[in-house]
C-alpha cells in the first residue's frame, strides 16, 4: 500500500512527473489523487504487477496526453484517472468487462472516464444515478476525458488576467509582472509550488476593488486565498469548483453576507473578521465540515 493523497487535506502535494511504479509486483494500492503530478503516464506504469485485486487512484493531478496501451496486459485493474488532462484514450479498454471491480461491463468506457464533450459528478460512471451526461451544444466543452463539468477550458494565465481585469489591477498597490513576465508564477502574490500550477493567490492589502471573478475558483490546483484588507465586494458563487481549497482570508473587506460559503467543502481555515455581517450565526458556515480555524 502506499497512499499519498491529498483530498480534504492541508500540507504539500506531490509535484513532478508520476513515478512507474515498475518494480513493485506486490504493490496492493497506489493512492496518488488530488497531487499535483503532471507529465505522461509512463509506458512502463505498474508493468511489474501482479496484484489481480490492484486498486490505483492517480485523479485530479495534471497529467495529460494518452493513457498507455502497455496497461493492456495487465489481467485486471481499478484505476481512477479522471480529473486530468487525458486526450487519448484506446477503446479498448472499454472491452475490460471486468475491470474496475466490474463496471467496465456495465457502464463501457464511462467507468473509467466520461468521454470528451460530456461529464459527469464523479468524471465517470460508477452507479447508475450518476451517468455522464452530454454537454450542451452550444457548450465550448472540456476536450479531456473524466471532465466533471462542461465549463470550456480556461487556461491559467487567462484566469489570473480575469482577475486582474476585473479588480482594477492597474491601480494596485503592487502588480509587479503582472501581464508583462511569461511566467505566471513571477507574478506579485502568485505562488506556485510546482513552478507552474498556482497554489496561492496573496494580495491582501493590496487596492483590489470590484467582485473578484468566480473564474478564479477554477484554478485547478487553488490552496489559499488571501485577499484581506481590501475593499472588495466578494462572492462565493463558483466556489464548490475549488477542490483543494483549505484558506480563505477575507478579514477586513466589507463583507456583508457568507451566502453560498457552504459548498467550500474543502475549507479548514477562514478569517471573516472585522467585516459587517450581521444578525444571528451564520447557519451555512456549519456546512463546512473541514473547518478548523474559524475568525469571525
Amino acid at each position: 500500500l502506499f497512499s499519498v493523497y491529498r483530498r480534504l487535506k492541508g500540507g504539500a502535494k506531490l509535484s513532478g512527473p508520476l513515478p512507474s511504479f515498475s518494480n513493485a509486483p506486490k504493490l496492493q494500492a497506489l493512492y496518488l489523487d488530488y497531487n499535483n503530478l503532471d507529465g505522461t503516464i509512463p509506458s512502463n506504469f505498474l508493468q511489474s504487477s501482479l496484484n489481480p485485486k490492484l486498486r490505483v487512484t492517480i485523479s485530479h493531478n495534471s497529467l495529460k496526453g494518452k493513457v498507455p496501451t502497455e496497461l493492456l496486459s495487465l489481467d485486471s485493474l481499478n484505476i481512477e484517472m479522471e480529473g486530468n488532462k487525458i486526450t487519448d484514450f484506446d477503446e479498448r479498454f472499454c472491452e475490460k468487462r471486468s475491470w474496475m471491480n466490474g463496471l467496465v461491463g456495465d457502464y463501457g468506457c464511462d467507468a473509467f472516464m466520461c468521454s470528451p464533450g460530456f461529464y459527469g459528478k464523479y468524471g465517470r460512471q460508477n452507479d447508475t444515478d450518476v451517468p455522464c451526461s452530454r454537454c450542451d451544444i452550444s457548450a465550448d466543452p472540456s476536450p479531456y476525458w473524466g471532465s466533471v463539468t462542461c465549463d470550456s477550458v480556461v487556461e491559467e494565465r487567462e484566469i489570473l488576467e480575469i482577475l486582474y481585469e476585473k479588480t482594477e489591477g492597474d491601480n494596485w498597490h503592487n502588480n509587479e509582472n503582472w501581464l508583462i513576465a511569461e511566467d505566471i508564477c513571477t507574478w506579485y502574490g502568485v505562488e506556485c509550488r510546482d513552478g507552474s500550477t498556482v497554489q496561492a493567490l496573496r494580495l491582501g492589502a493590496n487596492n483590489l476593488v470590484n467582485s473578484p471573478p468566480e473564474e478564479i475558483f477554477r484554478l485547478p490546483q487553488l490552496h489559499t486565498i488571501w485577499l484581506h484588507s481590501n475593499p472588495i465586494d466578494f462572492k462565493f458563487k463558483g466556489i464548490g469548483e475549488a477542490k483543494n481549497l483549505v484558506e480563505l482570508r477575507l478579514d477586513a473587506t466589507g463583507l456583508s453576507d457568507v451566502f453560498g460559503i457552504g459548498d467550500a467543502v474543502s475549507l479548514m481555515k477562514l478569517d471573516l473578521k472585522y467585516n459587517q455581517i450581521g444578525g444571528g450565526f451564520p447557519l451555512e458556515l456549519l456546512k463546512l465540515e473541514k473547518l478548523e480555524d474559524l475568525s469571525l
